[in-house]
This record gives structure tokens, C-alpha cells and sequence, in this order.
């Protein structure tokens, strides 16, 4: 089970969900050499996600105690952390056998366990016989930016917004953040 370290979130048309390249940490601390990294390839379905994305907000909600305080300080939060999310190169799928990127082996994704630890939360991420096969923690600043990302690729996927609450779907509209509408977004 192992440690992501740096993902990439995009969406996949042909198979109408959501894939992460993540990255292990022991991948990085090995990566002096010019071999292409061992990558993780993890697909997530919108009826997962929708889950996960409501768990998520809820985690960064509680915090706060009247609705409206709350819907500021989120918006404020979130604001700040897409303005903090520094471009970095896209975590490639292109396995150590060459093969490439675009097809669609990696495993679908059937359940995540959220826990948290220290100041962040842990994904465990499961495939269909309840083994973990990837972990990512991230703390509330990255999680608002994994979060952004993850809001880009439902609207590139043209999926339904409902599960989203309102400081996330405003930041875009009035902040200096603009998204890259690319293939790769992480």
C-alpha cells in the first residue's frame, strides 16, 4: 500500500471517469535515474467521487459555527489556497514498459476509507476486494487544491455540480485563478 506523494487528476472521456496518477514516495526518493518512474494508476467513478467530495467538504466545514461566517471563511480559504497552487509538471502514466498513457489499465477504485491524522486527512483507497492499494494524506491546503482540480474535471466531464458547495464553485468566478483546461491537471 503504498505512500502518494504527487498526483495527477484527469478526466478519461472514453471511460467517463476520473483517473489519478499518483506517484509513491519511494519513487521520488529513487528517481536519480533517467528510467520512467513507477507510477500508480487509480480510476474513480463520479458516483464514488460525488461521495468522497461531499465527505471532504464536510471535513473543511466543521470548523465553523454560523452558516454565513462559515461560507465566507471557506470562500476566503479557498481563494487563498488556489492562489498558492504553484504549476507543476503532470504526473506521467507512461509505465516502465513503454506502454501508453492513454489506456486504461490502473485499478478502479470501489471504496476510500477518510481518516484524520495530525492535521490532514488520509485516503485510503481500495479496489474490489477491500485492499488498499494506495494511500494520499494532504492537508487542508492542498486538499482545497486537490479539490479545485477534482471541480475542473466534473465540469470538463460536464457531470453534475450539486454535489459541490458554494465556495468552490464561486472561487473560479472571483479569484485571479484560471484554470488550464489541458488533459492534465494535478
Amino acid at each position: 500500500m503504498p505512500e502518494l506523494q504527487r498526483i495527477t487528476c484527469e478526466y478519461s472521456e472514453p471511460e467517463d471517469r476520473i483517473r489519478l496518477i499518483g506517484e509513491p514516495v519511494q519513487a521520488l526518493a529513487l528517481d536519480s535515474s533517467n528510467e520512467p518512474k513507477q507510477v500508480i494508476v487509480l480510476w474513480l467513478s463520479q458516483r464514488l467521487l460525488s461521495r468522497l467530495v461531499s465527505n471532504l467538504c464536510k471535513h473543511l466545514e466543521m470548523e465553523n459555527i454560523s452558516a454565513l461566517q462559515a461560507e465566507i471563511q471557506q470562500t476566503f480559504a479557498q481563494q487563498a489556497a488556489m492562489a498558492a497552487l504553484e504549476p507543476q509538471p503532470p504526473v506521467s502514466a507512461l509505465a516502465a514498459n513503454g506502454s501508453d498513457r492513454n489506456t486504461t489499465s490502473g485499478t478502479l477504485i470501489h471504496s476510500i476509507d477518510v481518516t484524520a491524522v495530525s492535521s490532514a486527512l488520509q485516503l485510503a483507497f481500495k479496489d474490489a476486494e477491500q485492499t488498499i492499494v494506495g494511500r494520499l494524506s494532504m492537508a487542508p491546503q492542498p486538499l482545497r487544491q486537490w479539490l479545485q482540480i477534482v471541480f475542473e474535471q466534473y465540469q470538463r466531464a460536464q457531470w453534475s455540480l450539486e454535489v459541490w458547495p458554494t465556495w468552490v464553485t464561486e472561487t473560479r468566478r472571483s479569484s485571479t485563478y484560471e484554470p488550464t483546461w489541458t488533459t492534465h491537471l494535478h
